[in-house]
């Protein structure tokens, strides 16, 4: 299967948890690709209204999709929640969506975000078929990112 891991990593901890996953993905005989959404602004966080997407993904190509973002004050990501709302159809195709977090438990927003981005994937026609909030600070973080590893490797074992 051809799957896309379509980030946006502000910080680098998102798209660290989405090489992850490729490994994962590749190792299960997936072909994969990350692809980093961009943006023309260093702190999309302050003015949303003064930014621009320069890099938006296409997720057009790919079997199923993997969808990975900050959280923001509480909520998804800015970046994310305007680059979904800009993207094509996701047609059906099966989706696997994560947010990081600084904050140890993911009641702090992460819980929040990842519903906020499930929600954004099916208005637009994909489903739904796992999540995982990664709370960056927590002593747990490398298990929270093993077990979406499992979990991803059980939703698409080929």
């Amino acid at each position: 299967m051809k799957v896309g891991l379509i980030v946006w990593s502000a910080t680098g901890n998102t798209l660290s948890v989405a090489e992850s996953f490729a490994d994962t993905l590749t190792a299960d005989g997936h072909t994969v690709t990350i692809e980093k959404i961009a943006i023309d602004a260093p702190d999309p966080a302050r003015r949303p209204e003064s930014w621009a997407l320069t890099g938006t993904p296409d997720p057009a190509p790919y079997d199923a999709l993997v969808f990975g973002s900050p959280v923001e004050a509480f909520s998804l990501s800015g970046v994310m929640n305007r680059y979904l709302s800009e993207a094509g159809d996701l047609a059906g195709k099966p989706v696997f969506t994560y947010v990081t977090q600084y904050f140890p438990k993911p009641w702090m927003g992460g819980a929040n975000a990842v519903k906020q981005l499930a929600k954004l994937v099916e208005k637009k026609g994909g489903e739904p078929c796992g999540m995982a909030v990664i709370n960056w600070s927590s002593k747990k973080k490398l298990l929270q990112i093993e077990t979406a590893r499992i979990n991803l490797s059980k939703i698409w074992h080929p």
